[in-house]
């Protein structure tokens, strides 16, 4: 029996040692400690709201593979407590249901309660009704806002601790929130925020979670409280004490999305070059603010103006499909974090700077191997340097990572991961029985309507219920206007505080105005037909989304505000601001419930057939349709539509507006520090054309769709589509393009260029509708030529031979390679101009140039020397080796120069036989490149044009004379001196080629080619 109770002690012993030392979180000055391991996390913001609960596995598994150990989520107040005392956390709120699906996954969470959360959402995450509880001032030291904070603050914690989710009780929680970004915001507050601050970190500590608390961008948060970083770039940021470690709460991987603006995206490498400069100087946590955005699903947006969808360029994207290279090029980082992970825990940095914009990071720990970073911050030129006896090549604006201080595992400028566009094609489910419902502007419900002297504040009516707010008044006209017997019309002036408005006179629609997220306030002035007698005017007041971010916006007026005005009366100027307003809350469509399947009855629906008639504004348009094949995710296409918002089967999925982008997309380059406003896209097309339709929310059959259209949009024309990731035009080219059989002929440079010539005016099939978002087809507005030769005229050389200039080559995401000055390859950014001319690569033009026997011999080549080939087999990998090549080369102008590196490219992927050069590229650019668009046509022949005829008209047959000489001579230069990788340099490479190597063989075929040219030529 003593034994047994000498065992039950032991065993009660070692549970309690479990739980004091092993099943706890800690911190010291390097990490996190978890169960008493120092660990490097790698962490990626997740929302709950932003997608539904189907989705909720997928993403996390997602993430995981993404390299993830950490799930990070706000907790939106407003969608847990909608009224006071009420709590909802069901569906898409279901936060418990969220977090067991990241335990499932294997992985950690830091839950961010806040309750102040920002994010782009509605009101930054409070309720509404909280603005109405008396005496309360929002986040400062105010004991009505402190005792609401406190309530939902705790009702979160101890739902957690219920379902044992914080980490000493076996759940994933490592990390807590409280408050958000609030440094600036309590300076500006002096000793109210700092009490507030104190309190608040007090509060929370007290409700012993068991794991640390954080606060972001406060740097005077007091112990034990961690303050931690939010930014594009976090490396020169520390702690307030050195015994806390260094966090990065939000890592931005992109931005958000205004409607009228444009997208932004951030270039991965940048995002990576900015991670390592993060953990090189001690960083130990960093999170991405996204790694999946999601939907702003229902009127969840703040701003006010942000859109519906929540994108963020993140790695897994709004629908939940992986984002490339994004996703890949992070992964590929997060393992060589990884690697480093016994180095960077154990040992401080050792700088070395091998120059002013190059250094090494070593971290040497006493046992174990050490790890090295070696940085350039040049944004504009690679450097050599030497490190523990070896050379290195750093790209600009990039690091190499050594998990063994030797061999470089990964460059956050290197990105050799395929990339992916999006593609948007039909469905095969058709929208039908559509039905109209116009809302009825002549009769008011008065049980439902408020009047008023004056003009009031549309959020204290509205409470936030409805983002319409009708103001309605009165004006009496006299017979004896001059208007009225042909005169001036009179203008209306209507001043409001945002942020849409339309304006009805006598029930018909006489305008509408627009803010914009920088400019709230709404300006309307324009004439307007009055008659005699008395006049209705309707202004129907439109929210977008109320403030997220601001000190005390919580007391930021919306609505019609005034003045309200008219001019041009024979008694001049009649101020209406102070008559008798009626005020009705929200549509009648909306006190109906027109959007649910169980609508009423009494509605008036109009058939389909009278749609197109004529668009109305304030309409409701329904249809029905039945659930598309496949699993691809779906959206609406809404660019028929004006503005309004859109319900699934009465679920709303969102506001829709189709307003043009307004910004400056001229292209975006990864290297130099990143804003938003580097990296612009589709400027001049819609914001938002597509609407995420989660599968989840649809039926088999019949499932209803209900539009409201404040403009008067065409609804027939909406159209469902499927939303998927493929590959880049070039991806998985290059096994059709290498030569791996002796006996197969290089097809005659002639019957290249014939072939391609033909193809010129060839169109491609259009058989099947695709639709490419933004990011990643040939852009000329982004300088973005995915798998493109590209070309612009060259000064001076091109006035005289038009056909003569300055070329590069682009990678599979579009970006421009360049070697263009003295020893480095330039990224983004064509020397000499705009790209005037391409030739995009196409895999099945290629295999059209071969014969079945010599296409057949290719693909048993192919097949026999794939290992020889495995690093070969994608086009980025070619390039970024003949891009490491020519990093290594020096500039000559004769022998090394940007003609010889895209010659290097194309005779490395064995393009259609190899053994190319300056000229036959040239003769190429010619025959079958495409012009950016006139103008470029324009300004390269130009010059050439007038020279010309200036030189025959003043110079005559010397002129002709010099012109053939210094044709013959640059060609003749080019053909002798052109040094590009030839197929039988590939040959001694270990590919098995039949071209004959040595220059005078070389010359000799060149000179055979140009007798075909000009067999060619004359025969055109």
């Amino acid at each position: 029996m003593e034994s047994k109770s000498f065992l039950k002690w032991v065993l009660l012993f070692l549970i309690v040692g479990c739980q004091l030392i092993r099943c706890s979180v800690t911190y010291d000055s390097k990490s996190i400690v978890i169960n008493g391991e120092r660990r490097i996390l790698i962490s990626g913001s997740i929302h709950y709201p932003r997608s539904t609960p189907e989705m909720w596995k997928d993403l996390v598994m997602k993430a995981k593979d993404g390299g993830l150990d950490v799930i990070d989520t706000y907790v939106f107040w407003n969608v847990h407590e909608p009224s006071p005392g009420n709590y909802n956390f069901e569906g898409r709120y279901d936060l418990v249901r969220f977090l067991k699906t990241v335990q499932k996954a294997g992985m950690y969470v830091h839950l961010r309660i806040g309750p102040y959360v920002c994010a782009e959402w509605n009101f930054g995450g409070f309720p509404v009704w909280l603005k109405y509880v008396p005496g309360i001032s929002f986040r400062t030291d105010n004991e009505p806002f402190k005792n609401a904070m406190r309530g939902f603050t705790e009702k979160i914690v101890n739902l957690m601790k219920s379902e044992k989710m914080f980490e000493p009780q076996g759940g994933p929680i490592i990390l807590s929130q409280v408050e958000n970004e609030y440094g600036s915001v309590g300076k500006a507050l002096g000793s109210a925020g700092h009490n507030y601050m104190t309190w608040a970190s007090n509060m929370a500590v007290e409700l012993g979670t068991g794991v640390p608390w954080v606060m972001c961008k406060q740097d005077d948060a007091p112990d034990p409280i961690i303050n931690t970083c939010n930014g594009f770039y976090c490396d020169e940021f520390s702690p307030n004490k050195p015994y806390k470690p260094t966090m990065w709460t939000e890592a931005w991987s992109g931005w958000f999305t205004e409607f009228g603006g444009p997208v932004y995206e951030r270039p991965v490498q940048d995002l990576a070059f900015g991670v390592v400069r993060f953990i090189q100087k001690g960083g130990s946590f960093f999170n991405y603010y996204m790694y999946h955005g999601g939907t702003n699903f229902g009127r969840s947006s703040g701003g006010p103006f942000i859109t519906t969808s929540y994108d963020y360029d993140a790695p897994i994207d709004e629908y939940g499909l992986i984002r490339q290279p994004k996703h890949g090029h992070l992964k590929k980082l997060h393992m060589a974090i990884k690697q480093c992970e016994p180095a960077l825990l154990s040992a401080e940095p050792v700088i070395t700077s091998f120059g002013s914009l190059q250094q090494a990071h070593v971290f040497s720990p006493k046992s174990g191997p050490c790890a090295a970073f070696l940085s350039n911050y040049d944004p504009n030129n690679a450097a050599k340097v030497m490190f523990n006896n070896k050379h290195y090549t750093l790209p600009p604006w990039s690091i190499s990572i050594l998990p063994d201080c030797k061999n470089v595992a990964f460059n956050t400028a290197d990105v050799g991961v395929q990339s992916t566009q999006v593609e948007m094609q039909p469905s095969d489910s058709n929208l039908f029985s559509w039905e109209m419902y116009t809302e009825d502007l002549t009769v008011s419900d008065e049980s439902s309507t408020l009047t008023a002297t004056g003009l009031l504040e549309q959020i204290n009516i509205t409470r936030d219920t409805s983002d319409y707010l009708w103001y309605t008044t009165s004006v009496d006209i006299g017979s004896s206007e001059s208007f009225l017997r042909g005169g001036e019309s009179p203008e209306l002036l209507v001043q409001s505080m945002g942020h849409a408005l339309h304006v009805f006179i006598n029930g018909e629609h006489s305008g509408s105005s627009f803010g914009t997220r920088k400019h709230r306030r709404v300006a309307y002035k324009e004439k307007i037909n009055l008659r005699a007698g008395s006049n209705k005017i309707a202004l129907l007041s439109v929210a977008m989304g109320l403030p997220n971010i601001g000190g005390h916006y919580e007391t930021w007026e919306t609505g019609v505000l005034g003045p309200v005005a008219l001019y041009g009366l024979d008694q001049g100027k009649r101020d209406m601001s102070w008559f008798n307003w009626t005020y009705q809350v929200g549509l009648k469509g909306e006190a109906m419930n027109v959007f649910s399947s169980n609508t009423n009855s009494n509605i008036k629906w109009t058939q389909g057939s009278l749609i197109t008639q004529k668009q109305q504004p304030l309409t409701w348009h329904k249809a029905y349709f039945n659930e598309p094949h496949g699993d691809e995710p779906l959206a609406l296409d809404m660019n028929s539509m004006g503005k309004g918002e859109a319900w699934i089967n009465g679920e709303s999925i969102g506001r829709y507006w189709s307003t043009y982008a307004n910004g400056d997309c001229q292209g975006c380059h990864y290297a130099g520090t990143y804003r938003p406003l580097t990296c612009q896209l589709g400027c001049g097309q819609p914001t938002q054309r597509w609407y995420h339709v989660p599968r989840s929310l649809l039926k088999p059959t019949n499932n209803l769709l209900v539009l409201f259209e404040e403009l008067g949009g065409d609804p027939t024309k909406v159209s469902i589509v499927k939303r998927s990731m493929v590959q880049t035009p070039c991806s998985s080219r290059l096994n059709s393009w290498i030569s791996a059989s002796s006996q197969l002929p290089v097809l005659g440079f002639a019957e290249r260029i014939k072939d391609l010539a033909m193809e010129s005016d060839t169109k491609p099939e259009d058989d099947t509708l695709m639709m490419i978002e933004h990011s990643m087809g040939i852009e000329p507005s982004r300088a973005r030529f995915p798998c493109c030769i590209v070309w612009t005229p060259l000064p001076v050389v091109s006035w005289l031979l038009p056909f003569v200039g300055h070329i590069g080559i682009a990678r599979e995401d579009g970006v421009i390679l360049d070697f263009a000055g003295p020893n480095f390859v330039c990224v983004d950014n064509f020397t000499f101009g705009a790209v005037a001319r391409y030739l995009q690569i196409n895999k099945e033009k290629f295999s059209m140039h071969r014969n079945e026997e010599e296409y057949n011999l290719v693909e048993s080549g192919r097949n026999q020397n794939q290992n020889q080939n495995q690093n070969n087999h994608t086009w980025d990998s070619a390039l970024r080796k003949s891009t490491q090549e020519y990093q290594h080369r020096t500039y000559n102008i004769l022998t090394c120069n940007c003609h010889s590196f895209v010659a290097n490219n194309l005779n490395r992927m064995e393009f259609e036989g190899g053994g190319w050069n300056v000229v036959n590229i040239a003769a190429l650019i010619l025959l079958r490149g495409r012009w950016v668009r006139t103008a470029s046509m324009i300004q390269a022949y130009a010059p050439f044009v007038i020279i010309f005829f200036a030189g025959i008209t003043f110079g005559g047959v010397h002129f002709l004379s010099f012109l053939a000489f210094f044709a013959f001579v640059l060609v003749g230069w080019y053909l002798l001196a052109d040094k590009g990788i030839s197929v039988s340099d590939w040959y001694n490479r270990g590919i098995n080629i039949s071209r004959v190597h040595g220059s005078w063989i070389k010359v000799l075929n060149q000179l055979d080619e140009i007798g075909e040219l000009r067999d060619l030529c004359m025969s055109l």
